[in-house]
């Protein structure tokens, strides 16, 4: 048996701050995983061996958004993306993600990147420019259909108008394959 100080109770634990409860299992040393891991992403220790009883605590941060300017989100909630977001998803809880844009690309409300599970989705909210996703075998970018849903991979390039961001998962142990750099925004957007 291993000492862990940093342990957590092994138990389903509530949501006191309004954080929603997702499904997970935990490792020997009791940190909290999806249950899909066969790596604790905290401790690295192999899951392989474990019953994966599955628990209900509050769902960790997934990952962050890294905008081209140095800003930086945490995806631990849903987020609605735009010049000057006003829209249902916000009555729903979401916060409102403003971006600078003096060329008026950007939409009031553009996008919405919310967590799904242990996953980060982004979908387009019927933006003007539309919304792109880097597609790096095709060597370009892939316009989201208004309403369609992407689930997010780690190092994931997004353009939303001119502004450009890439999603870094807090899962990925390993450093990105690809350039290190995000790509221009689309052709029709530069």
């Amino acid at each position: 048996v291993l000492d862990a100080p940093d342990a957590v109770v092994a138990e389903d634990r509530s949501a006191d701050d309004g954080a929603e409860l997702v499904p997970g299992i935990l490792c020997s040393r009791s940190h909290f995983n999806n249950p899909q891991a066969r790596y604790c992403m905290v401790c690295g220790i192999s899951m392989v061996h474990l019953t994966h009883r599955v628990v209900h605590q509050p769902r960790p941060t997934l990952g962050f958004a890294v905008f081209d300017d140095g800003a930086t989100y945490a995806f631990d909630r849903a987020y609605v993306v735009g010049r000057d977001p006003d829209d249902e998803a916000l009555e729903r809880g979401a916060e409102a993600l403003l971006l600078d844009d003096a060329e008026r690309t950007v939409s009031r409300a553009h996008a919405e990147i919310r967590p799904v599970e242990w996953d980060v989705v982004l979908a387009d909210l019927g933006s003007t420019n539309g919304t792109f996703v880097w597609n790096p075998p095709a060597g370009r970018w892939d316009r989201l259909e208004p309403g369609a849903q992407r689930r997010l991979e780690s190092g994931a390039a997004v353009s939303i108008g001119r502004r450009t961001f890439v999603f870094e998962s807090v899962h990925r142990l390993a450093p990105p394959s690809g350039p290190t750099s995000t790509p221009a925004p689309p052709p029709e957007l530069r």
